[in-house]
């Protein structure tokens, strides 16, 4: 993935997993109850087809839902939300039309403060990285592409294919 930038997370305990190169995010399948995310899936179109990434967690919360991006007129813009101790709180998906979430609950007050990775034109986002601990979501990052120029910047949203291949219960944090 040359050319990319890694951003967050600060925490990566338990196994690592990474999804960067998949550009053209297309569906979000999320599994969530309150205060905690369990897993994450995201479907990528690439050449074409819809390719589903591994299954980041264990779908065991009391919530699902899955988003679905509205391609080629939608495209991620941005994804917050707040990591907690040994899992990810909740996060909140952002769109140049909307934003889904936030799936699980920011803790107001705490001392774990939230994150926030814009990202724009469509051309900069690059994909998904982050890390499961005990079958529960740990933490997310992205990856941006920096534009070199103008002329870059017009090829690659004109392209229009991918460039690459809670509860308070919850065992995550015990």
């Amino acid at each position: 993935m040359e050319n990319m930038l890694k951003l967050g997370p600060n925490q990566t305990k338990g196994s690592i997993w990474d999804d960067g190169g998949k550009t053209k995010i297309v569906q979000i399948l999320i599994s969530y109850g309150r205060q905690t995310v369990y897993s994450i899936q995201f479907v990528s179109a690439v050449n074409g087809k819809m390719l589903p990434s591994e299954v980041h967690g264990k779908p065991s919360g009391r919530k699902f839902d899955i988003v679905t991006i509205d391609d080629p007129e939608e495209y991620l813009t941005s994804v917050s939300g707040q990591h907690g101790i040994n899992k990810l709180v909740s996060v909140t998906f952002g769109t140049n039309k909307r934003k889904y979430g936030p799936f699980g609950s920011v803790i107001k007050g705490s001392s774990l403060p939230p994150f926030v990775y814009n990202f724009s034109p469509k051309s900069s986002f690059g994909g998904f990285h982050g890390s499961v601990y005990k079958s529960c979501l740990c933490s997310i990052g992205v990856y941006v592409r920096p534009l070199g120029s103008i002329a870059e910047t017009e090829t690659e949203i004109d392209i229009g294919s991918d460039r690459s291949e809670d509860d308070h219960m919850s065992t995550c944090s015990k």
